[in-house]
């Protein structure tokens, strides 16, 4: 496994513009799958990640779990259980890393990375299949080299990655298990109603973040 040092000082840097490295970086990790091109992304992003991750780490926490170990496991779950996406700028790129980080810190860690893993085993997505986050386009194409049907499928599953981490629970073991309630609540620390109510307000957000990557709203997508 990589290691890396902490930084504490992860200043934001600015979208990347056309024609810029970072730019050239995302074009060759979408167009050919460049996995040299990925870990040069990778390295960018690792300061300002783990400076995220130390944030967000209680005094306690961060006793237990070293924080380069924490955004290596966020990492490792983004290439191993999410479709591939597709970012126009390094901004977009970090905003998705953090919602991946932000899952690897939740209580439910456990059974969120158990069930990413057993949905991307069990359904698997056909070669090719790609998520377009932002306006990025080859040829005015779509960049799914998959049927509409699968390329729907992985914006679901991308979208749900984005979703409070009790919310992916709650959706994934309803949805791609259909658990009962009583048995979602119990994983979930919930009454039965409650994990209901929370799960009709997750598929709404749900929705509202499928609309988003549709129009192309990466904001409101990664929100």
């Amino acid at each position: 496994m990589l290691r890396v040092g902490l930084a504490m000082n992860a200043d934001p840097k600015p979208p990347s513009e056309p024609g810029s490295p970072v730019a050239a970086l995302l074009r060759r990790w979408f167009e050919a799958r460049d996995p040299l091109a990925l870990d040069e992304l990778v390295r960018r992003n690792l300061d300002h990640l783990q400076g995220y991750a130390h944030g967000k780490l209680s005094a306690a926490a961060r006793g237990k779990a070293d924080t380069g170990d924490v955004v290596q496991e966020a990492l490792r779950s983004v290439l191993a259980y999410h479709p591939p996406f597709v970012v126009e700028t390094e901004a977009q790129l970090r905003g998705l890393l953090r919602k991946i980080v932000d899952g690897v810190l939740s209580d439910q860690h456990r059974r969120w990375t158990a069930l990413h893993r057993d949905v991307a085993r069990e359904h698997p997505l056909p070669d090719g299949t790609s998520v377009a986050i932002g306006a990025l386009r080859v040829g005015g194409e779509s960049p799914s080299a998959a049927a509409r049907g699968h390329e729907r499928e992985a914006e679901s599953r991308l979208a749900i990655a984005t979703l409070d981490p009790t919310d992916q629970v709650i959706v994934i073991m309803r949805v791609y298990r259909d658990e009962p309630f009583d048995a979602i609540g119990r994983e979930v620390g919930m009454k039965p109603d409650t994990a209901r109510v929370r799960f009709r307000r997750a598929m709404r957000r749900l929705s509202e973040k499928l609309k988003a990557l549709r129009d192309g709203d990466t904001d409101t997508f990664l929100a």
